[in-house]
């Protein structure tokens, strides 16, 4: 028996990728241990699965360097004082602090991260540091053994950028859920539901495409309502141009739904939405839980018409890929996937692609991965 210890940025009660993860150790037979952040509420230590979960009292970190330099210090502490076999970092932001822990113990890493991190967008108008998180990445990232990361594109550019990953183990794991029961899906919800609707689920930001798809409701007058569950402080901005486009009718707004209740509620839906603006290298080939979430509850998709995208989609034709984010092209979308004609061959196309994109078949990656690094 092994111990695995994960560092990451998360509380876990919401990271199903940390939950998906720390189950998949307990299967293996293995123990772990997770050093995440407290939240109000929380309890600082508990365990789960096989994994004792250790929440340090710190401020978030992300993007600010006093902040970044204390959490990697008392992260670089606490390791120093644990005893584990194999070390699992989630993001760039606990790397350096984990790096330098372990440097002379020979244990192996593994750096999963879903984005490339100097070309986060908040960074296009922030110079400075966007060199600084590149230098920090490219200083740590060698100490590494193996590199996870979230779509095909991502993988190749972190090869192009950073040269010792082409004689590591690079792969692609999606973040995907396990498969899902239909008893999950039944559980009403606490809202008042429309007759028909179409959903969207997520961080409430422009690059999502927000403004055009509720701006796309103005086309749509068969009674479809676009449903809105998220978060951000673009929330109030949203609810202003809801009532300036006299929308009130055809868009409802929510925010802080728990994750056990947004599934039933995407079951649901006659579609749900993916949109990002290529504005970013992280944008053009992202590829967000949520998809794999609608595809596993069966709901057809309306995404953009992006090269991680339209890598499923010309393989399983699930939903509507937009090209153009513009009201009209949105709205058209819409009103196609929302034909019996149309909600007819995407879900039976939807019931052959959860059979492949689950975390019962991508846990199988990680798994290999595991036993190579504790066995090398």
């Amino acid at each position: 028996m092994s111990t695995i210890c994960y560092v990451t940025l998360s509380s876990v009660v919401r990271d199903k990728r940390s939950l998906n993860q720390m189950k998949l150790l307990e299967e293996m037979g293995h123990k772990g241990i997770l050093l995440g952040l407290w939240q109000e509420g929380l309890l600082e230590q508990e365990t789960l699965y096989s994994t004792k979960i250790i929440r340090l009292k710190v401020k978030n970190p992300i993007g600010k360097i006093p902040e970044f330099l204390k959490y990697n210090y008392k992260i670089f502490k606490l390791l120093k004082e644990l005893a584990f076999d194999l070390l699992h970092v989630h993001e760039l932001w606990p790397l350096a602090g984990s790096v330098l822990a372990v440097k002379n113990r020979k244990i192996p890493i593994i750096y999963d991260t879903h984005e490339f991190f100097s070309a986060i967008e908040v960074f296009k108008q922030k110079k400075k540091k966007k060199r600084i998180w590149y230098l920090v990445e490219k200083l740590f990232t060698p100490s590494t053994n193996a590199l996870i990361t979230v779509s095909e594109p991502h993988r190749r550019i972190y090869n192009l950028a950073y040269k010792h990953f082409i004689d590591k183990d690079t792969m692609v794991i999606y973040n995907v859920p396990e498969k899902i029961s239909p008893d999950k899906l039944e559980a009403p919800s606490k809202l008042q539901l429309p007759e028909r609707y179409i959903f969207f689920n997520g961080h409430f930001k422009a690059s999502c495409g927000i403004i055009p798809m509720i701006k796309s409701m103005k086309y749509i007058d068969d009674g479809t309502v676009l449903l809105m569950c998220g978060y951000s402080k673009m929330e109030e901005e949203i609810k202003a141009l809801i009532k300036e486009q006299h929308l009130e009718d055809r868009v409802q707004v929510y925010s802080n739904l728990a994750h056990d209740e947004i599934l039933p509620i995407a079951a649901k839906a006659l579609a749900g939405i993916v949109l990002f603006e290529p504005s970013s290298i992280n944008n053009r080939y992202a590829m967000p839980d949520k998809f794999f979430e609608y595809i596993q509850v069966e709901t057809p998709v309306i995404a953009s018409n992006l090269a991680t995208f339209r890598s499923i989609f010309d393989n399983y034709e699930i939903g509507i890929l937009v090209s153009q984010l513009t009201p009209e092209s949105v709205g058209s979308a819409i009103k196609q996937i929302v034909s019996p004609e149309n909600q007819e061959i995407f879900k039976k196309n939807l019931k052959i692609a959860k059979e492949v994109f689950n975390w019962n078949m991508e846990k199988q990656k990680l798994a290999k991965l595991y036993e190579k690094l504790l066995n090398r």
